[in-house]
Order: C-alpha cells, then structure tokens, then sequence
C-alpha cells in the first residue's frame, strides 16, 4: 500500500481499525486491500464501486428469486454462498459494521428496495448506490476530517469562482448565500448554516496561511497579530487616569484595537477558568464566553454572519430535534409527542422563535461585562495595603461594585472573607488577560451591528433563513 494511502488511512484510529479487520475477515491480498483502501479514503469519486455491489446484490436477490428481508442476503453474501466479487464482499462487510455498526440501519435501508422483485432494476440500482454513498461520506466526515476539509475546499472555491467580482476569498454574506445555494439533505452536504460559517471560516484562515507563505512572510511577523511586551490589560489600567469609572466603557483601555489573532489562547484561558470551579463565573456565562471565542477574529470582520448563526441557528436545531422526536412518534404511535413536535417544527421553520439582534448582543454583552468587572476586581485587589483593605471607590466605579454585588452572595464566596477571595480568585488573572480583551474586541463588533436599520436587517435574514429551512425540511410538515 502507498505511503499516501497509509496516510489518509492513519488520520483516523477506527477507520485503519475496521479497515485492518475487514482486511483480516476476507483474507484481503495486497492489491485487493490497496482497491478498498483507496474506496474509503475517497478517490472513487462516481462511486462505481459502490454501483458494482448494488448490482451484484440484486444479482444475488433475483438468483434466488428475492428476499423478504435483509438478514437472509446478508448471511448469504458475507458466507459467500453465492458467487459475489471478493472487494464487493468486503465493502459491503465494511459498509455493514462501520463504528461498531452504528451505520447498519442506513446501509440496510439502501439495500432494502433492491430485495423487491418490483420496481425498474437501474432505479433501484442507482438510489442503492447514492445512499450507500451518503452512508461512507458521513463515515467520512467523521473519521477523515482532513479529506472533508479538501472537499469542503474544492466546494468553497467553486462558489467563490462563481460570484460577481469574485476576490478569490469569501466575506460578508458568502455563509449565508452559500447555504441557500448548497445546502442539501440529498448530499448531505452543507445541511446546516453553522456548518457553512465555519467552512468558510476555515477555507479564509487557509488561503490566508498559504498567501503569507508565497509572500515569505508568516503570521507571527505581522504586527497586528500580537500584543507585544508591555502591553497588558494590567499595565493599560496602571497607566490609566484614576477618575476610570467603567473600563468595560473604555474600549481603548480594555479593549485595544481589534486583535488579529490569540484566540485559541482565550479557548484555553477559558478553560483554565472553567477548571479552576471558583464561584466567579457561572456555567451559562463560560458558554457564552466560549461560543464568542469559537468565532475568533471572524465575529470582527463578518459581524452580520455571526449574527445571523446566534440569532437563527437554534431554529434550526429546533426542526432537527422534533424531527427525531416526530420519528420516534410515530414509530411508536405517540400521538401526542408526534403533534407537539410537528409544532416546534412549524416554529423552527418560520423562526418565530428566532431572538432579536438587540437581544443576542445584551445577552453577551452581559457575560463579557462580568469577566471585565471581575478581572477590574482583581486588579484593583491584588496588592493591598492590608488583608482588611478595600478598594477606593474611584478606582473601582460604583456600578461595577453594583454588577458584582450578586456574585459575592453565591455559595462559593458567602463564607469568605476578602483575603480568602484575593487569593481563590488571583488564578484567574491570568487567563482574564487573555479573555477580556479579544471577547470585549468582538461584543463591540456585534454591538455596532445593533441601532438604525438593525430591525429590517433581522427581519430579511429572517425570511432568507426560514425560506431555506423551509426548501431542507418543509415537506416533513405538509
């Protein structure tokens, strides 16, 4: 096998497993298991493999005169009973026991109309062969996330090649179109606008990475990248005029021209905090602070994009929970969960449920206020004069005291007394550092997207929202 080969076999620990097993079961040759290795890894792009074995099964179903159910054709062609090719055999043990046969039920529903002496034999044929397809492309995503990304790439730059003016990059609005576009449930591609947002988001870091590199200059020479020696949080506060009343309000102080980069140090500065079970933050505001560092430096260049994801993306969630909910309803004969999922269907798909714009942003201008007003807490408490001292009301402004006065009444600080919480809370400092300013950097971004023409901008990517929700999942609820 090629080096290459072994390599894009070795992205995924269960793939080179269940490749190695099938391998074994069938006593694969050399050149047998390079024709079923490159079958999974993809270079099959018209699935003619997968058309063979389609073919070959009903073959072996008309031979018999047809099978009631699927059992019987498997015993018959995994015991090879029946003449059937050696690499269609072991695809189709593969295709069977994928991640511990989590794929079974797909597989033997691909098979299921090919057992039926009905039906025009290149129809049945063909649906075969797409929804065995359908079943190794999400195997695929799962286990070879480099070979998705290539995909993903190829699909990206296809689109780009195809705007007006094209840049060669996306940018604002691109998330959106796309999905319109290319989101499909018959794919199983680009299903989900969160998943076109972040596609994007990686193909522009991509074409980024690889623009610096033909210029020979990286990432980390560029200025803007990088805060550079000397330029805290806490040196910013110590050289600040001390009638500061809010720095969650000076945005020059805490929050310094927009950050290029560092945001995978706020994800493990968040996780730090989350780790360290201090009572200062609860658990909804570190997923908050999570959800906007996930965004990065994006949230500052496609604020709208982001926005759209925030406000709508739960009524996609919304449709594809109740969906399931809907089929476990009537699999069962639930009548009564079956009408109140085809609600919270009908709702999912009219986003009527959808939050505002206005409200997103308050909801996470909240969570990024806090971590400001601990973080001003700490810096203003690190060093006092004695374990009873308190912080001098121009320093620390009454409304952030006001902010903060809930927090010191939760369980974890109730029985401490101030020096007690200096030193639970000096652990966070650090990681703050990192947090306040990058996620203080994209709640402005968002911030600047709410005021005159907001309302009329929700209200349009509303209904481009629930439209494309409607083509992917209105005909469950007709």
């Amino acid at each position: 096998m090629s080096r290459q080969i072994e390599g894009a076999l070795a992205q995924s620990a269960q793939i080179l497993l269940d490749f190695e097993a099938v391998s074994e079961e069938h006593g694969l040759g050399r050149e047998e298991r390079m024709k079923l290795a490159l079958i999974l890894v993809g270079s099959d792009r018209r699935n003619t493999s997968l058309w063979r074995l389609a073919t070959q099964l009903r073959n072996v179903s008309m031979t018999a005169g047809g099978y009631g159910s699927f059992d019987p054709l498997i015993e018959v062609v995994l015991r090879q009973k029946v003449r059937i090719g050696r690499i269609e055999a072991a695809l189709f043990s593969f295709l069977l026991g994928m991640d511990s046969y989590a794929h079974f039920t797909a597989v033997a529903a691909a098979c299921d109309p090919l057992l039926s002496l009905q039906g025009k034999e290149e129809v049945l044929i063909r649906d075969a062969t797409n929804a065995m397809a359908r079943a190794l492309d999400a195997y695929r995503r799962e286990h070879l996330p480099l070979d998705n990304m290539r995909q993903s790439f190829t699909e990206i730059r296809r689109y780009l090649d195809t705007k007006d003016g094209a840049a060669g990059y996306p940018g604002p609005g691109d998330a959106l179109c796309f999905w319109q576009r290319h989101g499909s449930r018959e794919t199983g591609r680009w299903i989900e606008y969160s998943t076109c947002l972040s596609g994007m988001m990686n193909f522009l870091q991509d074409y980024e990475a690889q623009s610096s590199a033909a210029s020979g200059k990286s990432m980390s020479e560029n200025p803007d990248l990088y805060e550079g020696e000397g330029t805290t949080i806490a040196a910013r506060l110590a050289s600040a005029p001390e009638d500061v009343e809010d720095a969650f309000r000076l945005p020059d102080l805490l929050y310094p021209l927009t950050p290029g980069g560092g945001f995978e140090a706020v994800i493990e500065a968040l996780t730090e905090i989350e780790t360290a079970e201090t009572a200062a933050f609860l658990k909804v505001q570190i997923e908050l602070l999570a959800k906007l560092a996930r965004y990065g430096r994006f949230a500052l260049i496609w604020p709208q994009d982001v926005l759209i994801d925030l406000a709508f993306s739960g009524c996609q969630q919304k449709v594809i929970q109740n969906l399931r909910d809907l089929n476990r309803a009537r699999r069962n004969g639930d009548t009564n969960l079956a009408e109140r999922a085809l609600m919270g269907i009908r709702e999912g798909l009219a986003c009527s449920t959808a939050p505002t714009y206005e409200e997103v942003v308050d909801r996470l201008d909240g969570a990024v206020r806090h971590a400001s007003d601990v973080y001003q807490w700490l810096l203003c408490n690190r060093h006092p004069v004695d374990p009873g001292n308190t912080p001098e009301p121009s320093i620390i402004h009454s409304e952030v005291s006001r902010r903060l006065a809930p927090m010191w009444k939760r369980k974890g600080f109730a029985d401490m007394d101030e020096a007690d919480i200096r030193a639970e809370l000096s652990k966070l400092e650090t990681p703050l550092d990192k947090v306040v300013p990058r996620l203080g950097a994209i709640a402005r971004a968002l911030r600047s997207q709410v005021g005159k023409g907001c309302e009329g901008r929700f209200q349009q990517n509303r209904v481009n929202f629930a439209s494309k929700l409607d083509v992917l999942y209105g005909q469950e609820n007709r």
